[in-house]
């Protein structure tokens, strides 16, 4: 269960939410600052805020992981999606804490 404001537990990406952040791959390389040629969402938390902020675990290659922080806007916003934090040199085994 999700305390309000708080971040859920750690969960598996369903193939829902797999299309969803796999989708947010141009906006996360650009906040890293680099191209991934793998790019699998695994994990992610999520917290409700004024939409909805995501912790995303990716899978991006030889074995190596990143964690993303991506923001999306309640919809009559109209505005996209935004990387707010970006965790280089994770693992699989890493927490999401972002």
């Amino acid at each position: 269960m999700m305390m309000c404001g708080g971040n859920s537990q750690a969960e598996d990406v369903n193939d829902e939410k797999k299309a969803q952040f796999e989708g947010y791959k141009e906006i996360v390389e650009a906040e890293a600052g680099t191209t991934y040629s793998e790019f699998t969402a695994v994990k992610y938390t999520q917290q409700v805020v004024a939409g909805m902020n995501y912790s995303i675990k990716y899978h991006v290659g030889d074995g190596a992981h990143i964690h993303a922080k991506v923001y999306v806007p309640l919809p009559f916003t109209g505005e996209p999606p935004s990387v707010s934090a970006i965790a280089k040199d994770q693992t699989a085994d890493s927490e999401i804490a972002l």
